[in-house]
């Protein structure tokens, strides 16, 4: 592009390249700066953050100003190319910082508004410059930030404030007031009344693993009114029914949703060998059919949130005739297709014997999953294709299913450590 681009135009086409590079790269130092200097707080390193704020000097020396500088000399304009490089480091720092489901929001304005053209304008140019230096001037922050943290674990740790200064018979007197509850007891408390449960191996397992099998119905709630607000306003502003692509992205939101919890929940399990080792020893450990049920029902329990948002804007969005049927029978394919192939690749991991970090049988799991999903949305209802695509797409998860059902329990899990650090 460079070679075939006009003159005036070879420094932009650099900037654009250059910021895409700035972008992950700004992403991946965020997150590795943020984790390892909780681990510096939590050791007590000393001069740890001075050198991660010198590492970002370096940063911003060698992927920001660097470029603008080679910018600015093949032609482009000062503005130009200060905007789009600050713009990028920001960006990247905003995604590790807050995720990647912000982006939606642009794309949404990107309908309403002529963002091409705003951006373009010098004003629109300099408020951005500010907002990312001003966000860049925080993220020098973030390395004591997150080493104050990190000690904070030490400290509430080392907390003495549980002990009872109060003699047994002044504690237990009647008429006078109770110790404060150690919080601890509290929430061993609530965590068992939480588990009395006809889920209640899958609870305690998530419990001693690290991770939960509960929904926070009040987020999906709200997540349900604000894509519903978005639907309605897309609507009132094309006067007609709305393109098919705001339905899309709240099904996409749901596909990463149920992804993320998968995910979670496996990475959980990859990552707690300790705690599996444990288990084993306890007196009251459940025997291997127990718990493979309980992590096959938990690999259900984390989806219900994620359908349940995606069933009722798809239900409202029908009833209201802002989306057709077929639109709601693609999303609806797409959904149960994302939960059969990521639940599929979980149980085909957890039967192996040792977990290593490319797996090819959860690859051509995942791929024939998506194959078949393709072939059945192309197909007509009860046609040849279809039955076949559907075939092709609850098979390989059944298979998994049977696979991790009749293997032995691998418990403690063998990770090799090259997938444990790809799956963190």
């Amino acid at each position: 592009m460079f070679i075939v681009m006009d003159t005036g135009k070879r420094g932009m086409v650099v900037a654009v390249f250059v910021g895409l590079a700035t972008v992950g790269l700004a992403a991946v130092l965020t997150e590795r700066i943020a984790r390892h200097s909780y681990q510096a707080g939590s050791l007590g390193l000393p001069n740890h953050a001075r050198l991660m704020r010198l590492t970002q000097a370096w940063f911003l020396g060698l992927f920001v100003a660097a470029p603008i500088i080679a910018v600015i000399a093949l032609g482009a304009g000062t503005l130009a190319a200060t905007t789009t490089l600050t713009a990028a480091a920001a960006l990247g720092i905003f995604l590790a910082t807050y995720g990647g489901f912000w982006l939606i929001v642009l794309v949404l304005l990107g309908k309403v508004a002529p963002l091409g053209d705003w951006i373009m304008l010098a004003p629109v140019q300099g408020v951005i410059v500010a907002f990312s230096a001003l966000l860049i001037w925080r993220w020098f922050d973030l390395p004591a930030q997150r080493e104050r943290m990190g000690a904070l674990q030490q400290i509430l740790l080392a907390d003495a404030r549980h002990e009872d200064t109060q003699s047994d018979d002044a504690a237990q007197a009647p008429g006078t007031d109770s110790a404060v509850p150690d919080p601890i007891d509290t929430f061993v408390a609530s965590e068992m009344e939480r588990i009395q449960s006809w889920r209640t191996t899958p609870s305690m397992l998530a419990l001693g693993i690290g991770y939960s099998v509960g929904s926070k119905w009040k987020h999906v709630g709200w997540g349900i009114v604000i894509a519903i607000v978005a639907l309605f306003v897309w609507h009132l502003v094309h006067r007609a029914q709305p393109p098919a692509l705001a339905y899309w992205m709240a099904t996409g939101l749901c596909c990463y949703a149920l992804v993320g919890r998968l995910q979670g929940v496996l990475q959980a399990w990859m990552s707690s060998a300790v705690e599996q080792s444990l288990l084993r020893l306890a007196p009251r450990c459940p025997d291997a059919r127990s718990i493979k049920k309980a992590v096959v029902l938990t690999t259900f329990l984390v989806q219900r949130g994620s359908i349940a948002f995606w069933a009722a804007i798809t239900a409202l969005a029908t009833l209201l005739s802002w989306i057709q049927t077929s639109e709601a029978l693609l999303g609806g394919t797409a959904v149960f297709a994302t939960s059969l192939a990521f639940s599929g690749s979980a149980w085909a991991v957890l039967s192996h014997r040792r977990i290593r970090e490319w797996r090819f049988s959860t690859i051509a799991l995942v791929l024939t999953v998506a194959a078949g999903a393709g072939t059945l949305a192309l197909g007509r209802p009860l046609s040849d294709q279809w039955v076949f695509g559907l075939v092709w797409m609850v098979a390989p998860p059944v298979f998994a299913l049977t696979w991790y059902w009749i293997a032995p329990l691998r418990l403690p899990l063998d990770v090799d450590p090259r997938a444990l650090k790809a799956a963190q």
